[in-house]
């Protein structure tokens, strides 16, 4: 994985030229894609084990049962 740390200049730069309304906009988009993630993170994972089906996972036998 990569390891992205922007320059300290860079970041205080750009905070002082955003306004007040943008920086809250900024927040509530950060907010939702956070929210979403909580949504589709499970579904993802259920997505995986569905296509990598190995025979009697029990994990996958779990989460069909929730499912019906």
């Amino acid at each position: 994985m990569l390891d992205y740390r922007p320059s300290s200049s860079a970041v205080t730069t750009a905070e002082r030229l955003i306004s007040s309304v943008q920086k809250m906009e900024d927040q509530s988009l950060k907010r939702l894609q956070y929210l979403t993630s909580a949504v589709f993170r499970p579904l993802d994972i259920l997505a995986h084990e569905l296509f990598m089906s190995e025979t009697d996972n029990p994990n996958l036998e779990r989460s069909s049962c929730k499912i019906r």
